[in-house]
């Protein structure tokens, strides 16, 4: 399948595992139902390919394009990325339930099924101008930064992660906002509701995530957050939606947990149990009540897992969840899954782009680069899980990049070679000397170029 149209004087050859994942996944079918349709005579499969492939390429957008061998200009990549109609998060959304649906028949059916929901800084300090660009808290170091904050759902089986949907958030509060969104854009179309989305709260963002992927036929039953998220109402709200919330508590005097019959704080809890924690042990774990006002919300039970740090006496953490079933061993281990998704934010940050490969003042183009990012990590995940060996999605980022460089050198080298059966044939014109020539030529080439050149179809 050609993703990039090929020029005889300078040829891009695409990574045969990009193409093989934009092929197996349909991704060209998912374009369209996300609404990105050709406006002019450039295939959107073909622009989309480029987006994927360019990281992998070393060079930046501006140079590939500026060396004539995409067969398109910088216009029609900017035109894509800025275009209001299509809806991104519907695209990471299909494209994530059509690479589960594939996965999720190598693993167990008692396997449990989980998304996770955190959020990560889309820095961008030196913007000012940028559509909805706010000052946002890094909750890692507690200074603020200018840019967004996304909030990402990701699916886990406890092998693969895969990103089933985002949010890129502004603000709120007017004030935090530094430039506000252009005027005149259509109230219907995905644009300007993405906008609007890029306003709402961070838990309103988080139920929609949720309902989203159950809406795209996402596989999960349990949902996993940090303390930042693990208030009552959020507990409360899973259970809504049919699935269970599995958070680290947040120590704080505003919640109350009814154990018994009088209500605790949950330091106050972790007082009474601290005792009963047995010498060889490390946890324990109580059910308490959430309790409700009658009219919107009902008791709630609640299963709190206490884990003390053996090292340090008054360093301890708990654990919840709505899911009473589950052992305390199993509610840890759960939960220990959350860190892969800070393990996909170091990836898209340090190897696959995320928050530079588009310096634009367009939100439409902020989520696209988002989506584009996402949509390279989920290939590297397939990858990983298809791999017999255990090979990080680091090292297939290289691995992929290494196979682009090098097939930029057999092209280079085949068209050199080109070069050199013109120039020879002009002084000898003998057929059978000529092959000699060539011959003796391919022989004497050190191993490492003699195979490459076999590769580019230069052998004798």
């Amino acid at each position: 399948m050609t993703i990039i149209p090929y020029k005889s004087e300078n040829e891009y050859a695409v990574s045969k595992n990009i193409s093989n994942f934009l092929e197996t996944n349909r991704v060209n079918e998912i374009l369209k139902k996300s609404n990105a349709k050709k406006e002019q005579g450039i295939p959107v499969l073909r622009v989309f390919g480029l987006l994927m492939l360019v990281l992998f390429t070393g060079k930046s957008l501006n140079r590939l394009i500026g060396e004539n061998s995409v067969g398109f200009s910088k216009d029609t990549v900017y035109r894509f990325i800025n275009s209001i109609r299509i809806q991104w998060q519907t695209f990471i959304a299909l494209l994530a339930a059509t690479v589960i649906a594939n996965i999720i028949s190598l693993t167990s059916k008692t396997r449990i099924n989980a998304l996770i929901l955190d959020d990560t800084i889309n820095k961008r300090n030196r913007s000012k101008k940028v559509e909805l660009l706010a000052r946002v808290k890094d909750h890692s170091d507690g200074k603020y930064y200018k840019g967004f904050r996304c909030l990402t759902a990701a699916f886990s089986d406890g092998n693969t992660l895969v990103p089933t949907g985002f949010n890129v958030l502004s603000s709120q509060n007017e004030k935090a906002r530094l430039h506000e969104q252009k005027d005149g854009i259509d109230k219907r179309t995905n644009g300007y509701k993405r906008r609007a989305k890029a306003k709402m709260s961070m838990y309103d963002a988080a139920y929609e995530l949720v309902s989203s992927a159950q809406k795209s036929s996402i596989p999960f039953s349990h949902v996993l957050f940090d303390s930042w998220f693990s208030m009552p109402v959020m507990f409360r709200t899973m259970r809504g939606f049919n699935v269970h919330g599995v958070g680290m508590l947040k120590n704080t005097p505003k919640v109350l947990y009814k154990f018994g019959n009088k209500a605790y704080t949950l330091q106050r809890l972790h007082g009474l149990v601290k005792g009963k924690i047995l010498n060889d042990k490390d946890v324990y774990s109580i059910t308490v009540t959430l309790c409700g006002d009658g009219k919107d919300k009902s008791d709630l039970r609640l299963k709190i897992v206490f884990v003390n740090d053996k090292r340090a006496k008054n360093n301890w953490c708990a654990v919840a969840t709505t899911d009473l079933s589950l052992t305390d061993e199993q509610i840890l281990v759960l939960y220990a899954r959350r860190w892969d998704i800070e393990v996909f934010f170091k990836m898209c940050k340090e190897h696959l782009g995320f928050a530079k490969d588009f310096q634009t003042r367009s939100y439409d183009a902020v989520t696209a680069s988002v989506a584009i990012v996402f949509a390279r990590y989920i290939m590297l995940a397939v990858e990983v899980r298809s791999n017999t060996d255990k090979r990080t999605g680091g090292d297939l980022f290289f691995l992929v990049y290494d196979e682009i460089r090098e097939r930029e050198t057999i092209d280079a080298l085949k068209l050199f070679w080109e070069y050199i059966k013109m120039t020879v044939s002009v002084f000898i014109e003998n057929s059978e000397e000529l092959t000699l020539f060539q011959t003796l030529f391919m022989n004497n080439l050190p191993e490492c170029l003699k195979g490459l050149m076999l590769q580019a179809g230069c052998e004798s």
